[in-house]
């Protein structure tokens, strides 16, 4: 159209608007600050003085409710620490306070009472078992004082040697053995084993061997299977506790060598006749003394050579255990002894306790181990 327009501004103008509007601004944005912090800071001064408050309060509390717990604990403390004796912890109120430290009390409480009576029951527990040692001690010096003990036995005698042992275990037996002249050629062997322990084991043993004896010394010439059957007789007769015992009695003549023996339930016997070689004698075997009234015994004969041995023993011996419950046996008793053959008697049965103390180790034994050995030398020829 040919036309054309145009626009004039006043630059000066428009500067002037920016910057009263910036201006504006600015001062709309440091009120607002102003505003701000004078509102933050009474909240920060409010804050600070709650927590301070708070804190205050917490200690007085704590303060409070550690005086109630601390000082009965103390107490508690202190009244354990000086129990002594026969005192017994008790209920005191301060420890009455419907909480934990009132359970504690009460567990204390609970404590001490069975701490008093375990403590009773251990000082009954020792005084018996003091008693029970005692007896048992009192038992085995019994036993042992029971048995001759002198060696050589008879040392004007060289037709003959004897040598026995009595090893008691730690709970007594009834083991015994015993042997005397009943005149100038003939020797009375006695080997016998009581069922029952401790102190009435003891006591029936003495009682069995007094009365063999007693039988044996007034009817010199009776036999040993009528001596067992009238000791049998007696003990069952006299016997409350039920007590039995095993027992071989055998009289030697000094002349000849020959042993006229009877077994009542005991052990068979060892015996190397020439002294040269040992084996197991199987005798003739009766029942246990004390078992019954009807029981019958017999007799049985062998003759020992110069030189020959007879060994006779208890279980104790050969039903001694090592720590696998392996028993010592037949068989080892038998090597053991001809492994000594040439040896003195004392040495013989010596070497053999040592076979069975190593064999058994640190186990304890439960029975006595009795050995009894007799060798026949023969009248010396003029």
């Amino acid at each position: 159209m040919g036309w054309c327009r145009l626009e004039l501004f006043d630059p000066e103008r428009i500067d002037n608007a920016v910057e009263k509007m910036m201006l504006r601004f600015d001062e709309i944005a440091a009120e607002g600050s102003r505003n701000v912090w004078k509102t933050g800071g009474n909240s920060l001064v409010f804050s600070a003085l709650m927590t301070v408050f708070v804190l205050l309060l917490a200690m007085a509390l704590a303060h409070l409710y550690g005086k109630k717990l601390v000082k009965p604990l103390a107490s508690m403390t202190k009244g354990i620490s000086e129990l002594e004796g026969e005192d017994t912890f008790e209920i005191r109120p301060e420890y009455c306070t419907g909480d934990e430290v009132e359970q504690l009390a009460e567990a204390f409480s609970s404590l001490s009472d069975r701490t008093k009576l375990y403590i009773h029951e251990i000082t009954e527990y020792t005084a018996e078992r003091e008693r029970l040692d005692t007896e048992l001690s009192l038992g085995r010096r019994m036993q042992k004082n029971m048995l001759p003990k002198e060696f050589p036995a008879f040392p004007d005698r060289k037709d003959f040697e004897i040598y026995a042992t009595m090893t008691p275990a730690k709970e007594v037996g009834g083991d015994f053995y015993d042997y005397w002249l009943l005149d100038e050629d003939h020797l009375v062997l006695v080997i016998a084993d009581v069922s029952g322990k401790g102190v009435p084991g003891a006591m029936f043993m003495m009682v069995t061997r007094s009365v063999i004896r007693t039988y044996m010394l007034l009817e010199k010439t009776r036999k040993p299977s009528e001596i067992l059957r009238d000791c049998n007789q007696w003990l069952c007769n006299n016997n409350e506790e039920e007590m039995f015992v095993t027992m071989w009695l055998a009289e030697m003549s000094l002349t000849d060598g020959t042993i006229t023996a009877c077994s009542a339930g005991h052990n068979k016997p060892v015996w190397a006749k020439d002294g040269s070689r040992f084996e197991i004698l199987k005798d003739k075997h009766g029942l246990v003394l004390g078992a019954s009234k009807k029981a019958t015994y017999t007799d049985y004969e062998i003759k020992l050579d110069r030189g020959g041995i007879l060994f006779q023993y208890t279980d104790g011996l050969v039903e001694a255990t090592d720590a696998d419950n392996n028993l010592f046996g037949s068989q080892q008793m038998v090597d053991s002894l001809n492994r000594r053959n040439n040896k003195s008697l004392k040495e013989l049965l010596t070497g053999l306790q040592q076979d069975v103390d190593e064999f058994v180790g640190e186990v304890d034994q439960f029975d006595d181990l009795t050995m009894l050995a007799v060798r026949y030398n023969g009248k010396e020829e003029t």
